[in-house]
């Protein structure tokens, strides 16, 4: 309809006073645009199309336009408050609500998340990119699992989501 929506990371993490403290809710903010972007509504916290908050660390995440004129966000939603930009994980996809903008609740998907022998390391799943299958349709996100504690590896890693 001619709006940009803009998705944003954001932090609780202050380093005033030392030692590093975490503040506040860590949620993923949202501005939107109704002039080819010259202006823009003062951030919000991004929410559910409920009006339900949900917890995102300070991570990339992605908007994926589909050919069949949905769009969907692809990012990090955590069980409970992150600190900063920690956890990144669980990796989750859902379709935005083309009205209100918001997050559409019921169609929340968890792609990957940490596995009970991962549990010492820092897992990292963000910063993941999503292209449309011409064929299929299917969202093809590909990316990195990353660890960056005691196991210090990466593995490439492609998701298919089906799409109907």
């Amino acid at each position: 309809d001619g709006r940009l929506l803009c998705v944003m990371r954001g932090s609780n993490e202050r380093l005033y006073p030392r030692p590093l403290v975490f503040k506040g809710s860590c949620y993923k903010w949202f501005s939107v645009s109704s002039d080819d972007g010259d202006t823009w509504t003062t951030p919000q916290p991004w929410t559910y199309d409920n009006g339900d908050h949900f917890y995102s660390p300070s991570a990339c995440s992605h908007l994926r336009r589909h050919s069949s004129g949905r769009y969907f966000w692809i990012g990090n939603i955590s069980p409970t408050n992150p600190q900063g930009n920690h956890p990144r994980w669980p990796l989750v996809i859902g379709e935005v609500d083309s009205q209100s903008l918001k997050l559409i609740k019921s169609t929340v998907l968890e792609i990957d998340t940490q596995r009970p022998d991962e549990a010492e390391d820092m897992l990292i799943l963000s910063h993941m990119w999503a292209l449309e299958d011409r064929v299929t349709r299917d969202i093809v996100i590909v990316g990195r699992r990353r660890f960056f504690k005691g196991n210090r590896t990466s593995t490439p890693v492609t998701y298919r989501i089906g799409v109907q």
